[in-house]
């Protein structure tokens, strides 16, 4: 669709219709035809109560599903366009596409809100390709993930700067490769996550994270510790990645968060703070106290005063808006623990549980800790 066309759909019906996010897995099951290519020409017809009749035509680079396509083959796609479609093609653009082939290049989207996904124009995948091609649709989006920034930059239609572009598509491409199978392509993500440029980088480990193979997490530390305008988006997508991979934070992420602790990028800090505390233990509160209960921003404060209840109270903290009604309530009892066990704070030997805990002057409404560990 022509982007005014996208623009006032979007201003009127597509305002109040939630997009639904593409299943590229069931795409793929869904689609007799699956190829790479590059539209050549877009012809949309009326709108009509919010939908749009679209006509494409593909020039096929690469056939991942169904005949197999010589190169510049022209499919025509029919589709609907409508206010809950997800679907990102314009003149020149070039796609992944799933599709229902009735004839031979007569062709409709296989689902009814999706037909496409980013894709290299150039072919970076193995060869021979697998003959699976659920596989074959995983490494084309594996390839997306561990492209140069500025290749995916072109890539994208918005108007930002490349380094917004070059994100979008790479946070696009792991989402979608996360819901098929990471087992198999585990190795492969190890391999990428040693690779000199740190946007693919960066991306790998997130997705190690989906798995809880935090194996190699040291690799990050440069991008996570001293973020660049270049890289801040990916250090913030791992640091996001890292609080919600597991419903039970396991013990080897508590060295990097403690490390991350004391990043230049208070989106990193509070996703470290958060970590350690859900973890609980006294290494993670010892780093929290030392590092978090000072930090300049409110929420990785709460993070720390939550994390050292957990670790050295009474397994119980404030929820954030009981907090922000007194923070110093909360606050100053660690800060003079803190103080009586500075020593063994900085000299890793700290800490055993102090009996009477600290606790808040007054009354709270407490919320128990997810991972009490008296």
């Amino acid at each position: 669709m022509l982007l005014v066309e996208i623009a006032a759909l979007a201003s009127l019906g597509a305002r109040a219709t939630p997009v639904a996010a593409p299943d590229v897995p069931k795409m793929t099951k869904a689609a007799n035809v699956i190829v790479a290519g590059r539209v050549m020409t877009y012809q949309s017809g009326p709108v009509s109560n919010w939908t749009v009749p679209v006509t494409l035509t593909v020039s096929v680079s690469r056939t991942l599903r169904g005949p197999p396509y010589p190169t510049g083959t022209v499919l025509k796609v029919r589709y609907v366009d409508r206010p809950s479609s997800y679907i990102n093609v314009n003149r020149d653009s070039f796609r992944l596409f799933f599709l229902r082939c009735s004839a031979a290049t007569v062709c409709s989207q296989a689902t009814p809100l999706h037909l496409d996904v980013p894709a290299l124009p150039k072919a970076q995948v193995a060869t021979p390709p697998p003959a699976d091609p659920a596989e074959r649709v995983r490494d084309e989006l594996l390839a997306l993930v561990s492209a140069d920034d500025q290749v995916l930059a072109g890539l994208s239609l918005s108007s930002s700067d490349d380094v917004e572009r070059a994100y979008s598509v790479r946070s696009d491409a792991m989402r979608h490769l996360s819901a098929f199978p990471m087992a198999p392509i585990v190795d492969e993500l190890k391999r990428l996550a040693q690779t000199p440029a740190p946007a693919p980088r960066l991306a790998a480990l997130s997705l190690l994270a989906l798995v809880d193979d935090y194996s190699m997490l040291m690799k990050a530390d440069t991008e996570m510790l001293y973020p660049m305008p270049a890289t801040e988006r990916m250090a913030r997508h791992l640091a996001s990645a890292i609080t919600r991979s597991s419903s039970k934070v396991p013990p080897e992420l508590v060295e990097p968060a403690s490390r991350w602790l004391r990043s230049r990028d208070v989106e990193i800090r509070r996703g470290a703070a958060s970590v350690l505390r859900e973890t609980g233990t006294a290494t993670a509160g010892a780093s929290l106290a030392r590092f978090g209960l000072d930090d300049p921003d409110r929420e990785v404060r709460y993070f720390s005063v939550g994390g050292l209840m957990a670790a050295f109270g009474d397994g119980a903290y404030p929820s954030i808006d009981v907090y922000d009604q007194d923070e110093h309530r909360y606050l100053d009892p660690w800060l003079r623990w803190r103080e009586a066990n500075r020593a063994g704070i900085e000299q890793g030997t700290c800490c055993e549980r102090p009996k009477p805990p600290p606790k808040p002057m007054g009354r709270a409404v407490l919320l128990p800790s997810p991972q009490d560990t008296r």
